[in-house]
């Protein structure tokens, strides 16, 4: 069997080739795991530095906890923002890892389904107060228009929510106009009422457990939920399950002067 030199040359430096390529490849993999992997650990010790220090917590804390240098924290972010969004992101995270894995959409009721979330939420602010007064902190004062992670992700978890009652109204042949209205409404209302049961655990007259937190942003929430299911002659009852066999039509002949209707 023959082959011309030029043929074996080329396929020999395919070979070398693909080998070269595979191993770039696999050291490129190597680093993007172990990038992240550090950019996690970072992100844990943002933690750790907020819950011991509070929301003003510095980069060198940060980088105390971490047990690095702050020139390694910035060889990881690229800035205080990067880290920032980082660590919304780790609470969008394991919020979602609680609601999830503990709601049936199918089965549980509109008060377990309300309460659940909330409780899964209420909960992660209670382990980690001064993250969200982190978070929070900078939405309402340091956010210059550009894109939120900690409301985005607040907002995903009411979107969840609200995409249900909206199949259900849907499904019943109700107008679901203006539902991301309803799902902002619920996301300023829960960002709101969290900053301030956060503040008053500093003021023994005005502390409320976690408990009656619990309930109360259950009972603000249903309250958007229902009226805006109001506002369109319907009713769901809060025993039963959130689908379409739920909706309730109410009274139709009322007038728009006692309840606006939305058609």
């Amino acid at each position: 069997m023959s082959c011309s030199l030029g043929t074996l040359d080329a396929g020999v430096a395919s070979t070398v080739g693909d080998g070269v390529v595979k191993r770039v490849d696999a050291r490129s993999s190597r680093w993007v795991d172990h990038r992240a992997a550090v950019r996690a650990d970072i992100v844990e010790a943002a933690f750790r530095a907020f819950d011991k220090n509070g929301p003003d917590a510095h980069m060198d804390d940060i980088a105390k906890e971490a047990g690095a240098t702050k020139t390694k924290l910035y060889r990881h972010f690229n800035d205080k923002r990067d880290l920032h969004d980082a660590v919304a992101r780790r609470v969008k995270d394991l919020l979602w890892e609680g609601v999830l894995g503990s709601i049936n959409f199918e089965s549980d009721s509109i008060d377990d389904i309300l309460h659940t979330a909330v409780s899964q939420y209420a909960h992660l602010v209670d382990q980690h107060p001064n993250v969200f007064r982190y978070l929070m902190r900078s939405h309402f004062s340091d956010r210059s228009g550009g894109p939120d992670p900690a409301l985005d992700d607040t907002q995903q978890l009411a979107t969840l929510i609200s995409d249900h009652f909206a199949s259900a109204l849907q499904s019943s042949g109700v107008s679901t106009k203006g539902i991301d209205m309803t799902v902002r409404s619920i996301v300023g209302a829960g960002l709101s009422a969290t900053d301030w049961w956060i503040e008053s655990q500093f003021s023994r007259s005005r502390a409320l457990s976690l408990d009656d937190f619990i309930g109360q942003l259950s009972v603000i929430i249903w309250g958007i939920i229902d009226a805006t299911s109001r506002s369109r002659n319907v009713e769901f009852r809060r025993h039963l399950p959130l689908d379409s066999s739920n909706v309730r039509v109410i009274d139709e002949t009322r007038s728009s002067a006692e309840q606006p209707v939305i058609k």
